[in-house]
């Protein structure tokens, strides 16, 4: 954690920010400032430019915004020192994040194949899913409350984790 400038005493917010598609991710930080919680937040870009040079102007007014990066390589540090990632149900962050057992908000999943993602993963208790910026700030707020739900849902998560899935799968296709 002291390698990105944060403290280890309150919960690390992990956001990947493809996941506010409709609703200016600035704002949403924002908002966040009615959670009285203590907690810290970093926000991955991937390549939108524009969103990154917005959130680091907004990292100067927003004191929970502690890191905003573009691109990264490195999904799995930031996922392993976190608490939570708030991110759309798609197939590669939520088999990254279980296998990390890492607790999940779901923001607007596209129908399909997100939708059955999320569905999934909330019937196991590894996730939760916020319809709009409202319920997004109650649970969020709920979860920060609540330490022994969050190890919860990230033991639930680590639960149905099938890190060799593929070299099971290569195995039983050779032996056939």
């Amino acid at each position: 954690m002291a390698k990105y400038g944060l403290n280890d005493h309150s919960p690390l917010i992990l956001i990947s920010a493809g996941s506010f598609g409709v609703t200016p991710l600035g704002e949403v930080i924002s908002d966040f400032g009615a959670i009285e919680d203590e907690f810290q937040i970093m926000v991955v870009c991937g390549n939108n430019t524009e969103l990154r040079k917005d959130l680091e102007i907004k990292q100067k007014s927003e004191p929970r915004l502690k890191k905003v990066f573009g691109f990264v390589d490195f999904m799995d540090e930031l996922m392993a020192i976190s608490n939570l990632l708030i991110t759309k149900p798609g197939g590669i962050t939520v088999s990254e994040s279980i296998a990390m057992g890492l607790p999940m908000i779901f923001i607007e999943p596209i129908p399909g194949q997100e939708e059955a993602n999320a569905d999934y993963l909330i019937e196991q208790g590894a996730g939760v899913k916020a319809r709009n910026l409202p319920v997004l700030l109650h649970k969020l707020g709920l979860l920060i409350r609540n330490p022994d739900k969050l190890t919860d849902m990230s033991k639930r998560a680590k639960t149905i984790s099938l890190p060799y899935a593929a070299k099971t799968i290569a195995e039983k296709v050779v032996n056939l």
